[in-house]
Order: structure tokens, then C-alpha cells, then sequence
């Protein structure tokens, strides 16, 4: 075996992307193995209740003995929208199709191959994925499936998926052989390029562990490690911790890759087998299948065998598999090397777990990275002292590396190994590729040479993560700006959130982009893409020097004005370009106005190769010339004729004057040039500036150094010559809008002979032509075409209402950094520029910039899944929404749109939120559960905080009992409820005795209603509600009318056909105890002076006897307070018979006259360091700084006096005070608004109750 070389069939890996436990992306996960750090954690709750499908014994029904594994950061969190998938079909996506997208992107920024570039392509797809628990999270009766169910679930989707997105046309697999399905893919994608298939390949794996399922499979097979991690090539060897993550590489023809200066890692050879009968059982390893794959794939490789430095292994840490694996790649690479060879051999598993299907191609990445750094991590859980005892790593020459280790070969040669557990094999060999640095790259880096810098997003968090990655990013001052700036403008994809910059070096860029944040500047937003006008100046604009620089600096400026050289030799002995390049004649007559056209042909030309195209062109005199070449009127050829006869006959002449005067109408409504007789225009001038002398209106006055006064009768004697100069021009009608500064109007015949002697002799009607050439409610651009600006300075006389934005293309030098200015501005304004068109000394794909994911939380959960993860016993229940959990571990309560409709028409405010008298349930549901005999239950409950739930969504909610406490005795001891950590009620359940209540008890009815005179009809009553916030649907609008007194009343309630579904399996329905609560409403006198109500508290709440489907409830009024009111509340049958009773209704209420904050939220207070103060404050004054955050108005007002602590009323408005204390308030005021920045002390705001939607709006929306 000799060393490589290269050949057509050499297959690239040119980009790469991950995300494993512990890492969001290739750097991270190059952390995680340099530092040797361990992810496999334990199993949290957020995923799914472990410590239910618990038990150490492997064969206990429906347990798993395992509680830990490699778990990704977030996997509930993402951001569909860089993707266009709407909200609803991400929330049923499987996380294994969203992980396969971030990596993917990732993988393509990494290559620096955009979106635009693949699209339409006959690129590959291939991915491996074996696991598919997401679909058990969606039933056939769950209430969330719907029409983006089938795709979201399906493994057949996850390879498709990509090529949607990235509209891919060539072939697009999932590939299922087991934990070698990376690999495996891998190698397909190679094999497809390599028949013709496809041109480039996107292939890996991914894995997620959505359910505790396949731990339970596993583990009755004794796969996995009782102790929760992979030890492998220990003694310590006891199965495989399972991992989830995702890796994908983008492969493509090596020669094609160099082609296109593509970022290449490495070269990669691969193969597969299969184990078929060779062993038994089906899954054990073959050790002979295994060295006949190696044979075959080292065959074909045609590498010196004694180069490869390092082996990652499947090594998952079983006892059978390393001992296996370790012999067969020790006996060959023994056999076939150099002898005493020894070669490191290690594996990731035991950093991150075995991450099943995405194994493969996260092993690869790792010795990818491993050759970059040229370091060897160590493989961890493994020492010298503690091998595995039936791997002899000194016969098989092998060695496991235990820390970080140089490796420092050129051209380094490694190998990964996969193996499925159905017995399909996968291995590939890695060859380094080194590109060596050239000396102009080295010359570039150390150049001063301005480029552009862009980054773009879809929102601005993204875009502000974007720069605080780059400037923070490890490696940045070790990289060429130059590569940066080819990276940020061909290599990446842009969007419609635009920052672009022009800078000298990287120290530059780094100022800027940290000044652009410090400022708090926003992006340019390029949703509406811009309509351009292309403006050419006229006369009087060249300068000495122009166009030298861009010569140099932009070939396709250079070789249009060549072009016009040769055209021009027919006519002249000179050469155009000699005399720019010698910064001569320009004060020829004859020379002066030719430059300014070549000049505006070469910048039009220039802007047209970027991609910048007008839809409206308008020339100012002279630059009508190369205007209407442009606009497609004349050829170059017949342009070049124009303007040298043009400028010939004109500088045969004499006479005259210009002057230019401000303020004054033509060429803009202030401002004209004058052209005539000498003594008339100084009599002119003379006059205007009397006039402005004694107007006070002073009148800008520029006499123009011409020779003639262009545009009068002194041009007279050229007409006749010029008609005669351009007989044979052949004009065509123009192809882009040419609005004509002789006419004013639109150009819609070819411009002939007579037109051009018109624009020699006639007034130049500019201001007209431009404000024609924009159009309304569109986003109109200017691009100045030509030496120097003429038109930026008029725009605002132009337009008194629009306001288009002026681009100018030169100006005095140095000419390459403004036009890069005016590229940048037009990208920021929208223009989808060419970026490949632009000159660049940048040639290397840089890490930087790179996308920052916007992520938002959505995972869909079915009622099914709530009580799946959290381990619910579906033998054991005794209540429709209280589950108890397995193994006596607590209890959970499910709400869900299936079970439970009704509970959604409880609309506070404008959202749906829990009804208290749900919480009252869940108290009759876990007495169910945890009594062993029919005594009645008392429920009581403390209302803490409100929780909101969104529409047809599930909501599972947490139920915390006192610890060590078991049966009975746990029931009666506080419960508490919490959602997300979010404490919602305490519950205190009491047991009552026989004799407690009578269940026969009965009130006098006739008594009642003499004592309640007053009528209530249901419209009232419920009106009332809504004036709190209460917008009940029908399920909670059960009250039909009532009698009320002063401290009492009777109403009657009616129980819905519809609502009989739902109380099945339940004691009392929340909307019948709901009523019970609404009911106190009826009783409340002084409602104009209530701001709003919180229920408190429940004393308690008893049943004795079935629900009727009319019931009376009567609501006794016992205590009336300014904060709270109590109620007595007992619901009845028609007869009068106690159905229930509720004792102790505690109502709080918030009046106009206190404003009860302290109710509606809880503070948080942060500790921020080193706070700059506004100004100066002395502290002997006893001064006070009161920050007020963004919930009102983001601002800092300093107090001089403690005493004077009159902060802000809810409206902002200060209180009122005399005079002078009012003025120096506001100038304080004044000076913190000038020095302070949002949250230098950050207050963050918990909701308590829902009460904060009464706040005024500007608050809300805070």
C-alpha cells in the first residue's frame, strides 16, 4: 500500500455540522473533547418521569434499569421560521427532523454553499435514523393530530424534509440499519456521486429519545449499562448508555471541491457489509465479517497503511462488542503494517453516550476536528491499570489514549467504525487534506485594503447573535478580514435584516461591529426590495485623478472604458485610459466631457455586473450620452460617436457665461444654472445680489469655469456640423424608461439625430425628469452615475413629501472604498447583489459569521404523551383527569381539549385560564386515589398564582405532596399544585366523620326569597363578569337569574346536556362550583369602585348528593372588607335540599384608591456591577436613583432629594408641584434621558395574576 493520491473518483467532505449532548455546534463539541468532559446525565423530568419506569431488576414488566443518558441541550426549542415552516407543523415535527435541518445548515455554512446556490440542484440526500418514539406521542384519539401529523412523524420524511427546504432534486433516503445508519449513509451518498447520481451529498444520521420505550426493550435484552455509561475497552464493560444528537458531513468530488475553493477537510473512502448467518444470534458482532470489510475497503485504498495514527471505534462498551472490534482492527492493521506500529484507538460513546443512528457521522466529525488541531483527545472511563481483560492491547499493537496528545503529522490518516445491531458494518477511512497558504494570501493579511462585510438575519436577535459570535469567536484575530468578507458575501445566505461594512482590516471591523452594538443601531430591513434610477451627471463634474483608482481595482470598469478606447482611436490620436492613468487634460474642452461618459458607461456597467439593474434612467445633459447607451437606445459604438462630436463642435466654440444660483427655480425648485451673454448674466448677478442683500435671503451664486454657455444661443453654430456628424447613427427604442431632461417626458422613439442637437441647445429640464421618475408608495433609489454627486443635494427641494435615498457610485478619492460604500448601501436598501462579481482578495471559507438560531419552544404533546412521560399507571384510575403516577411516585392532573372542552370557555381577560374551581377537583381526584375507604372529603384551597393555557393545547399539571408521607396521611397534609415550577394552589383535604353533616339537611326557600326582593337576570350578571375580565363562553355561563338583598342571594343554575359528557369519572364539575364562585358578583354593591377580583382562598367545600340538572345556589355575604370579602355559598336542590356546601369564599379586591401592585406581581431583583450613573451625583446631597425598566418607559430619573420621591403615576405623568421644583424635575429629567441605557438594573416582572391586563396598554405590550 503506497501513499494517496488523487484521482477523479475522490470523494471531499467539505462541511460539517452537530449537535450532541453538551454541544449546539462543531466548536462546542471540539470543547467537549479536548476537555474530556462527560454528558451522559441524569434522565431530568422535563423529558420524562425515569424514576417511574425504574427498576433494577431487568425483567420487571415495563421497567427499565437504566435513569441516565447523553441528552441534548433544548430539544423543545427551535426556529422554524429560518426554515418557512409555520408554527403549527413545527409543533408536530419529530426533533429528529428539526436536529437533521440545524445540521444541515450548519454543515452547508461550514462549506459555504448557500441555499441560492443548491436550489433546483440534483443534490443528494441520505440519513440514517433508526428510532421513531415521536409517533407514539400522537394516539389515534389525541386531539392534536391533524394534517401536518403524518409528515411530522414519519421516518421516510426526515431525509425529504431537507430536500423541501433546500428544494434538492436528486435522491433523498432514510436510511435504517441500526446504529450504523450514519455510516451507512455515508457511504451511499459516496457511492452516488460516484455513479452520477448526484453532484453533492448531505449525509448523516440523527437520534432523539422521546420516549422511555426502547429503554425498556433494551434492557430486557441486557444491552444497556447498569451503571449508566459507556466504559469502553474497561473492565468495567457493562453495556452501552444510549445518546441522541445529530451529524451531518457534505460530500462532494474532490477535483470539484478544489474547483470551487471549497473548505475541504478531508478525503474519505468507505464501505459496508453485512454479518448475514456467520454468527448467532443475530445481533452479535461477527469478528470475521468485521476484517473482511477492513480487507475490502484498505484494497481499494491505495494508502500507506502504516500512516493511519488513530482508530475511533464503535466501542460502545459491551462485553462482547470491544473485545470483538478490538481484536479484529488490532490482527489487521498488525498483519498488513509495520511490526511494534502501535495505533491509538478510542471512542466518543464515552463522552456522549452511544448515539445509535448518528454514531457514525458524529465518530467522523470528531477525527475530523482531531486533524485540525492536530490533537488525539482521550477516550475516557479507561486507564492502564483497568483494561478490559480480554483485549491484549500490547499483542494487537493498540493503545487508548487517556489524555490530550499531539499529533503532528502532515497528511494524517485516521478511521471510524460502525456496526448495526442487525449485523450491517460500516467503515471509512479519513486522509487529511492540507492546502498550503500561498505568499498572496500572506501579502492580503497584511494589506490595508478596504472590503465589505455583511451579515444578515431574519430577526434581530438573530442578527445580534450573529455579531456577538463573531467578535467572540476564538480563532477571529487569527483570520483574514479579507476571508471574512468573501465568507459573510458569497459564502453566505442573506436575508431581508441587513448590516453591511466597509472596513480597512480586521481591527476595523471589530470596532464596528462593536460600536454598531454599543449604539444600539438597527438593521436595515430589505423586505422591500428597492426601485433604482440610474442618475447621469453632466458637465463640470470631472476631476483630476478620477477614475485611477477603479482602473486598478475593478476589471469590468477597465475593460468597458478599453472598449471605449478603441472606439474613441477612430477619432483621436490620444488614449482615453493613458490620460486618466497620467491625471492630464481634464480641463480639455474636448477631452472633459468624453472622460465623464466613460466614466458613466464603465460605473453603469459595473453596477449592472453586480446585479443592480434600473428601472428608470434619467441624464443630466451631457449624460444623456451614456444614459441612453444604458438604456439601450445606442450602441457603444454609436454612443462613442455622440459624445466625441459632441464635445468636438462644442469646443470649436466660444462665449458666454454659466452661473448656478441657489435658491431660485430649474434645476431643482431652489436652485438653476443660468446660461447667456456675458454681461446679462453679471447683470443678473449683480441684481440678485442686491436683492439678496437687502431680502436678508442669501442667494448661493457659482460661476461656472466653461468656455461656452452650454445649453444658449452661443451653441447655436454647432447644430448644423453635429446633425451632419451623426447621419448614420442607427438609434433604437430604449428597453429600460429613459425620462428625457429635454422634454421632460418619458423616451418612447428611438432618439435620432435632432434629438441629440436638441440636447446640445436646449434648456436641461432636470428637475422635471427626476421627480417623474419615481413612483409613488414604492421604495425609489437614486444611483448616482458619474464623477462626482450632482443630485444628492437637491433631493430634498425635489421632494417635500417623498424621500428617496441617493446612492453615490464616486466622489474624490479614494474611489474604491466609496463605491464599496455605495455596494453596501445598496444591499442594506435591498439590491440582491452578485457578490461573486466583486473583486476580492478573499479566498478561504471563514467559520464566521454564522447564523445564530432564533429558537422558539413548540413540541407538540397529546394527552397520551403527558401521561406517558410522566410514567401515569394506566391500570390504576379512579378519576378523569388525576393520574396516578408508577410506583407510588405522586400524581399529575391532565387538562386536554379531548376530556375536558368545557374548561376552555374560561376566558379571562382575552386568555383562557385555569378555573380555580378546577383545582377544587384535582383535590376530589387525589382523595380518590389515596383513600382506602368511602369517607367523605372536605377540599380546601389557596389560590397563589393564575396559569394560562392556550387554545386547544394539553396542560399537564404537577402534584407535589409532603414528603415521607403515604396513604391517607399524604392527602391530608398540604398539597401543592405547580405548573413548570410555577406554584398555582395549595390544597388542604380533610376526611369527615359520618356525623359530621347531615346529609338530609334542608333550607327554608320560602324564607329566602321573602328576604331577596330584587330581580337579577342572567344579561346582568354575567355583564358584571365581563366589566372584571370575565368572558365566560357557554360552559361557564350557567346562572339563569337570581333574588338578591343586601347580604344574601338565591340563584338558579342549569346544568347543560353537554356538560353530563364531561362528569363522568369526577365529583363536581368546575363550571357547576364555578358558578358557586360567580355567584358572589350578584352581591356586590359598590362595583364602580372595584377595579378587579382575585379569588383567595376556599375554606372548604363538601358534597353530599348528586348533581341535578337545576340546581339553586344561595350566596351569603359574611364579612365586607376594603380588601377582602368573604362568602358563605351553599348549592340546593329545587326543594331546598343541601346538594354542597362552600365555606369561607375569601374574594380580594383592587380599588381605585390603592392600586395593588404588590398583588399583581412578584419583583425579582438582579445584581448588575458597575452601573455608570447619569451623571455626577454628590452623595452628601442624599441624592436618589430611581430606575424605572421597560415596563413603563425605559428611563432613569434621579431624585436630588430623598424627600422629593414622587416617582410616576401609572400613566407616567409626574405628580404635580410648583413651578420651579417642576422645571428642575423635567431638566434632570432631560440629562438621565441623554446618559442612561435600558436595564442598567434589571427588574424582572413574574406574573401573579391576571389582573396585569387591566394595566394601561403601553404597559402590556411591554
Amino acid at each position: 500500500m503506497t501513499t494517496p493520491r488523487a484521482c477523479d473518483d475522490d470523494i471531499a467532505i467539505v462541511g460539517v455540522g452537530c449537535v450532541t449532548p453538551g454541544a449546539d455546534n462543531m466548536d462546542e463539541f471540539w470543547q467537549v473533547l479536548v476537555n474530556g468532559e462527560n454528558h451522559v446525565v441524569d434522565i431530568p423530568a422535563d423529558r420524562w418521569n425515569a424514576q417511574a419506569y425504574y427498576d433494577p431488576d431487568p425483567m420487571a414488566p415495563g421497567k427499565s434499569y437504566v435513569r441516565r443518558a447523553g441528552l441534548i441541550r433544548a430539544p423543545d426549542e427551535w426556529d422554524n421560521r429560518l426554515f418557512n415552516i409555520n408554527d403549527f407543523e413545527m409543533n408536530q415535527m419529530d426533533p429528529q427532523q428539526r436536529l437533521v435541518l440545524d445540521c444541515t445548515y450548519m454543515a452547508l455554512e461550514n462549506a459555504g454553499i448557500t441555499r441560492a446556490h443548491l436550489a433546483g440542484s440534483d443534490t443528494g440526500v441520505f440519513v440514517g435514523a433508526m428510532n421513531s418514539d415521536y409517533r407514539g406521542l400522537f394516539t389515534a384519539a389525541s386531539t392534536i393530530v391533524g394534517n401536518y401529523t403524518a409528515t411530522g412523524v414519519s421516518n421516510s420524511i426526515i431525509a425529504a424534509r431537507v430536500s423541501y427546504v433546500f428544494d434538492l432534486r436528486g435522491p433523498s433516503v432514510t436510511v435504517d440499519t441500526a446504529c450504523s445508519s450514519a455510516l451507512v449513509s455515508i457511504h451511499l451518498g459516496a457511492q452516488a456521486i460516484r455513479s452520477g447520481d448526484c453532484n453533492l451529498a448531505i449525509c448523516g444520521g440523527t437520534n432523539y429519545l422521546t420516549l422511555p420505550d426502547v429503554f425498556v426493550h433494551l434492557s430486557k435484552a441486557h444491552m444497556l449499562s447498569p451503571t449508566g455509561q459507556c466504559h469502553a475497552f474497561s473492565d468495567k464493560a457493562d453495556g452501552y448508555t444510549r445518546g441522541e444528537g445529530c451529524g451531518m458531513v457534505i460530500l462532494k468530488r474532490l477535483k470539484d471541491a478544489e474547483r470551487d475553493g471549497d473548505n475541504i477537510w478531508a478525503t474519505i473512502l468507505t464501505g459496508s457489509n453485512q454479518d448475514g448467518r456467520s454468527v448467532t444470534p443475530m445481533t452479535a458482532p461477527s469478528m470475521s465479517q468485521q476484517v473482511r470489510l477492513l480487507e475490502q475497503v484498505y484494497s481499494n485504498a491505495n494508502i500507506d497503511i502504516d500512516r493511519l495514527d488513530y482508530i475511533e471505534a464503535h466501542g460502545t462498551g459491551t462485553p462482547a462488542g470491544d473485545p470483538i472490534e478490538a481484536t479484529a482492527v488490532g490482527n489487521f492493521f498488525k498483519d498488513h503494517g509495520a511490526i511494534g506500529r502501535v495505533r491509538y484507538i478510542g471512542t466518543v460513546k464515552t463522552n456522549l453516550g452511544h448515539l445509535e443512528s448518528a454514531a457514525g457521522a458524529v465518530g467522523i466529525i470528531k477525527v475530523l476536528l482531531m486533524m485540525r488541531h492536530s490533537l488525539i483527545v482521550p477516550s475516557l472511563h479507561f486507564a492502564n491499570n483497568n483494561p478490559n481483560p480480554r483485549i491484549d492491547f500490547e499483542e494487537l499493537q493498540l493503545q487508548v489514549p487517556t489524555k490530550v496528545l499531539e499529533w503532528s503529522r502532515e497528511n494524517k490518516i485516521g478511521c471510524v467504525n460502525s456496526f448495526g445491531f442487525g449485523g450491517t458494518n460500516g467503515h471509512c477511512i479519513l486522509i487529511e487534506y492540507t492546502k498550503r497558504r500561498s505568499s498572496s494570501d500572506i501579502l492580503h493579511a497584511a494589506l490595508k485594503t478596504p472590503c465589505i462585510v455583511c451579515l444578515s438575519a431574519n430577526s434581530e436577535k438573530s442578527l445580534a447573535g450573529s455579531i456577538r459570535d463573531l467578535c467572540g469567536h476564538p480563532d477571529v484575530e487569527n483570520m483574514d478580514v479579507h476571508d471574512i468578507s468573501f465568507t459573510s458575501t458569497c459564502r453566505r445566505d442573506h436575508y431581508n435584516l441587513r448590516i453591511a461594512k466597509v472596513v480597512d482590516d480586521l481591527h476595523d471591523l471589530l470596532t464596528t461591529l462593536e460600536e454598531h452594538v454599543r449604539s444600539g443601531a438597527k438593521a436595515a430591513n430589505a423586505l422591500r426590495k428597492p426601485r433604482v434610477v440610474f442618475v447621469f451627471c453632466g458637465m463640470g463634474t470631472t476631476w483630476k485623478g478620477m477614475c485611477k483608482e477603479m482602473l486598478v481595482e475593478f476589471p469590468v470598469f477597465r475593460e468597458k472604458l478599453e472598449e471605449i478606447d478603441r472606439l474613441l482611436s477612430s477619432y483621436v490620436q490620444w488614449s482615453l485610459i493613458s490620460r486618466l492613468e497620467e491625471e492630464s487634460h481634464f480641463d480639455d474642452p474636448l477631452f472633459s466631457p468624453i472622460a465623464i461618459f466613460a466614466c458613466q458607461v464603465g460605473l453603469a456597467s459595473l453596477w449592472q455586473s453586480l446585479g443592480v439593474q434600473p428601472q428608470k434612467i434619467v441624464g443630466q445633459s451631457v449624460g444623456e450620452v451614456a444614459a441612453a447607451h444604458i438604456a439601450g437606445c445606442l450602441t457603444l459604438e454609436d454612443a462613442v460617436k455622440i459624445i466625441y462630436f459632441r464635445s468636438y463642435h462644442l469646443s470649436q466654440v466660444t462665449g458666454g457665461k454659466m452661473l448656478i444660483v441657489r435658491n431660485a427655480r430649474r434645476a431643482s425648485p431652489t436652485a438653476l444654472a443660468i446660461s447667456g451673454d456675458a454681461d446679462s448674466v453679471d447683470a443678473i448677478k449683480k441684481w440678485l445680489q442686491s436683492s439678496s442683500r437687502s431680502s436678508s435671503k442669501q442667494a448661493q451664486l457659482l460661476e461656472l469655469q466653461v468656455p461656452v454657455a452650454f445649453h444658449s444661443h452661443h451653441v447655436d453654430s454647432c447644430k448644423a456640423p453635429l446633425a451632419e456628424s451623426l447621419q448614420d447613427i442607427e438609434p433604437s427604442e430604449p428597453t429600460v424608461d429613459m425620462i428625457s431632461t429635454v422634454t421632460g417626458e418619458v423616451i418612447t422613439d428611438a432618439p435620432g439625430i435632432y434629438y441629440w442637437v436638441d440636447n446640445m441647445r436646449r434648456p436641461v429640464l432636470f428637475h422635471q425628469a427626476i421627480a417623474k421618475s419615481v413612483e409613488a408608495k414604492q421604495k425609489n433609489v437614486f444611483i448616482e452615475i458619474g464623477p462626482r454627486s450632482v443630485l444628492r443635494a437637491h433631493l430634498a427641494d425635489i421632494f417635500s413629501h417623498e424621500d428617496p435615498k441617493c446612492v453615490i457610485s464616486m466622489s474624490k478619492p479614494p474611489e474604491q472604498k466609496l463605491f464599496l460604500s455605495a455596494v453596501a448601501t445598496m444591499y442594506e436598501l435591498g439590491a440582491d447583489i452578485e457578490w461573486s462579481k466583486l473583486p476580492t482578495m478573499g479566498r478561504n471559507v471563514t467559520s464566521v459569521p454564522h447564523y445564530f438560531f432564533n429558537r422558539q419552544k413548540s413540541l407538540g404533546r397529546s394527552e397520551a404523551a403527558v401521561t406517558i412521560l410522566a410514567g401515569v399507571s394506566s391500570l390504576y384510575r379512579k378519576h378523569s383527569y388525576v393520574f396516578p403516577i408508577e410506583g407510588d411516585f405522586g400524581m399529575i392532573a391532565m387538562i386536554s381539549p379531548h376530556g375536558q372542552t368545557s374548561l376552555y370557555d374560561h376566558v379571562v381577560s382575552g386568555v383562557i385560564v385555569v378555573p380555580g374551581a378546577f383545582y377544587v377537583e384535582v383535590g376530589f381526584g387525589i382523595a380518590a386515589h389515596l383513600s382506602t375507604s368511602k369517607v367523605k372529603w372536605a377540599v380546601g384551597v389557596e389560590f397563589e398564582q393564575p396559569l394560562v393555557i392556550q387554545k386547544d393545547s394539553v396542560l399537564r399539571i404537577d402534584i407535589d405532596f409532603a414528603k415521607d408521607l403515604h396513604g391517607e396521611a399524604r392527602a391530608k397534609a398540604p398539597i401543592k399544585l405547580s405548573k413548570d415550577g410555577k406554584h398555582l394552589a395549595t390544597l388542604k383535604l380533610t376526611p369527615l366523620g359520618a356525623d359530621d353533616h347531615c346529609m338530609t339537611a334542608v333550607m327554608n326557600l320560602a324564607h329566602i326569597q321573602g328576604r331577596c326582593k330584587t330581580r337579577v337576570d342572567k344579561d346582568e350578571i354575567y355583564s358584571s363578569l365581563r366589566r372584571f375580565g370575565f368572558q365566560y363562553g357557554e360552559a361557564f355561563s350557567l346562572i339563569t337569574t337570581a333574588l338578591k338583598s343586601d347580604r344574601e342571594c338565591l340563584a338558579t343554575v342549569r346544568v347543560p346536556p353537554f356538560l353530563r359528557d364531561e362528569m363522568s369519572g369526577i365529583v363536581v364539575h368546575p363550571s357547576i362550583l364555578d358558578s358557586l364562585l360567580q355567584s358572589s358578583v350578584i352581591l356586590m354593591s359598590d362595583q364602580n369602585d372595584v377595579n378587579d377580583l382575585l379569588p383567595r382562598s376556599i375554606r372548604w367545600f363538601v358534597l353530599h348528593r348528586q348533581i341535578e340538572d337545576v340546581m339553586l345556589i344561595h350566596t351569603t355575604l359574611k364579612h365586607a372588607g376594603r380588601k377582602q370579602t368573604v362568602y358563605d355559598v351553599t348549592l340546593l336542590t329545587t326543594q331546598g335540599i343541601v346538594i354542597a356546601e362552600l365555606e369561607g369564599l375569601v374574594i380580594r379586591s383592587i380599588t381605585e384608591t390603592r392600586v395593588g401592585v404588590d398583588d399583581m406581581y412578584v419583583c425579582d431583583w438582579k445584581k448588575v456591577n458597575d452601573v455608570p450613573l447619569p451623571y455626577s451625583v454628590d452623595p452628601k446631597e442624599g441624592s436618589n436613583i430611581v430606575f424605572v425598566t421597560d415596563v413603563v418607559c425605559s428611563k432613569a430619573i434621579v431624585l436630588p432629594n430623598p424627600e422629593e420621591r414622587r416617582i410616576s403615576d401609572f400613566d407616567g405623568s409626574k405628580e404635580k408641584s410648583d413651578e420651579g421644583e417642576k422645571e428642575k424635575q423635567e431638566e434632570d429629567k432631560k440629562k438621565a434621558d441623554e446618559h442612561t441605557t435600558v436595564n442598567q438594573i434589571v427588574v424582572q416582572y413574574r406574573r401573579s395574576d391576571d389582573i396585569f391586563r387591566k394595566l394601561p396598554e403601553d404597559w402590556r405590550r411591554s
